[in-house]
């Protein structure tokens, strides 16, 4: 039975519609436009008009961090553009991580490879214990005298007739 995955929801149910920016100028076949969004939009992302119907996607993205630009291929014409809140990036990933927190994040990479080792450790000892058989176990090899002393018989080395 094959599977209709155009009838599929591409939003989440919790995602709401965000005012995407204000038109600036056309580019070929591409419209620019100046981000009012606190995030930045997911190349690919699906652009909408105020009625919830898909007019576009997003193309490029460009700028300064502080002033972020837009390049969308348009299906339709349309005055006001929209996007899901959740095909939003909030800005703070793209700056640049505080001094603290690279050490915090230098001493949580130390600290997971010291864990790592000391697994990695305990499992090498299970394996031995647990992996192997006993001593006893093994087949025996070696002389008559040492194998009737220790298994007590000779049947090991009995001659076939």
């Amino acid at each position: 039975m094959k599977k209709n995955f155009r009838d599929r929801r591409q939003t989440d149910a919790n995602a709401t519609l965000v005012n995407l920016g204000t038109f600036m100028h056309k580019c070929g076949q591409l419209f620019v436009l100046k981000l009012v969004t606190d995030g930045i939009p997911f190349p690919n992302a699906f652009v909408f008009d105020k009625n919830k119907k898909q007019i576009g996607k997003v193309e490029e993205i460009f700028g300064p961090q502080t002033d972020v630009y837009v390049a969308i291929s348009l299906e339709k014409e349309s005055n006001e553009f929209f996007i899901y809140s959740n095909k939003l990036i909030p800005k703070n990933r793209f700056l640049e991580r505080s001094e603290t927190e690279k050490k915090k994040e230098a001493e949580d990479k130390k600290i997971k490879r010291k864990e790592t080792v000391c697994k990695n450790r305990e499992e090498r000892k299970d394996s031995k214990n647990n992996g192997f058989r006993k001593q006893s176990d093994k087949k025996f090899r070696g002389d008559r005298k040492s194998y009737t002393k220790k298994f007590g018989g000779g049947n090991k080395f009995r001659s076939r007739k």
